[in-house]
Parts: structure tokens; C-alpha cells; sequence
């Protein structure tokens, strides 16, 4: 397993020279703070490019206060088609326009994803494989119906769906 650390702080992200393939990892881990940057979601096609066996994909995202809640940007990212992620975890999901666009990217790319486990709570690493979710800084951490049916309208009738609160 491998966990990497996106933090907000990080601007112009470059790819790094030599690595082409992640080729032993089949289950990754991501914290990113917040997941709302073309730079950050590049880093992502580049992880699924780079890791053609990845099985199993967990984001852990963390909002704050101060992250600043704007309407994505027009992102154009090149298409990736990955045939073994089937399991895709997504922690602290609020149902934030960026989301959405990083949820679909996902789900169109990953052609044989078979279960997407959503939930609005972040998931905290506490070491030694342990993992305890935490409340978001937000008021409510359930997603609201309305979200739930936007969620539904994204992720393809053949993949399952699993919401956490």
C-alpha cells in the first residue's frame, strides 16, 4: 500500500522524470486538502496512467473553513481508461462542484469499477493500519437527499454504491 499527501500548498506540480510505472501498487491511498486543483487533479491521471494493476483507490479528503469554496475552473484532463480499479473510496465528500467533476473523471475512467464507497466524513490515519473518521469542519456531515440523487446521476447503474455516514 502506498498513502501520498497532497496538501493545498503545493502550486505547479511537476511530474517526476524516470518514474513511468507504479507497476507493484494495486491499493493507494490519497489525503489531499483540498482536492480542487487542476495541478493536484493532473497528479491524479498521472497516478492512474502510472499504475496500470491499481485495484483499489482510497481518497481521504480534508475541507477546512478556509478552503475556499469556488466553481471549478474549466479543466480539460486527458482521458485515462483503467482496467483494473475496481474499488473506489471517497472520505469527506461534500457534494462540493469540484468533487462531482473529480467523481465522474473517476468513474468514466475507471471502465471495470465495480463498488463506490462515499462518505461525507474525513478518514484520519491513526497508524499501525487504524482508521477513524472524524467530523468535517462543515454543520451537517450527512449529504443531503438532493445530493444523494446527483450522486446517482454520475456513477453508471452497474457500479454499486455504498454511502457511509
Amino acid at each position: 500500500m502506498l498513502r501520498i499527501y497532497l496538501g493545498s500548498r503545493l502550486v505547479n506540480l511537476e511530474l517526476p522524470e524516470g518514474v513511468t510505472s507504479l507497476i507493484n501498487i494495486k491499493h493507494l491511498v490519497l489525503t489531499v486538502l483540498p482536492f480542487q486543483d487542476k495541478d493536484m487533479l493532473s497528479w491524479l491521471t498521472y497516478i492512474l496512467k502510472a499504475a496500470p494493476l491499481l485495484t483499489n483507490l482510497q481518497l481521504n479528503q480534508f475541507h477546512s473553513r478556509l478552503s475556499r469554496r469556488s466553481e471549478p475552473d474549466d479543466i480539460l484532463l486527458p482521458e485515462v481508461t483503467h482496467v483494473n480499479l475496481t474499488k473506489l473510496e471517497i472520505n469527506g465528500y461534500q457534494g462540493e462542484e469540484h468533487e462531482k467533476v473529480l467523481l465522474k473523471y473517476l468513474v468514466d475512467s475507471a471502465v471495470k469499477l465495480d463498488l463506490l464507497v462515499i462518505s461525507p466524513r474525513m478518514k484520519l490515519y491513526s497508524g499501525l493500519n487504524d482508521w477513524r473518521y472524524i467530523n468535517s469542519n462543515t454543520s451537517d456531515n450527512r449529504v443531503s437527499l438532493e445530493q444523494l440523487q446527483e450522486l446517482h446521476s454520475i456513477v453508471p447503474k452497474a457500479v454499486r454504491v455504498k454511502y457511509c455516514d
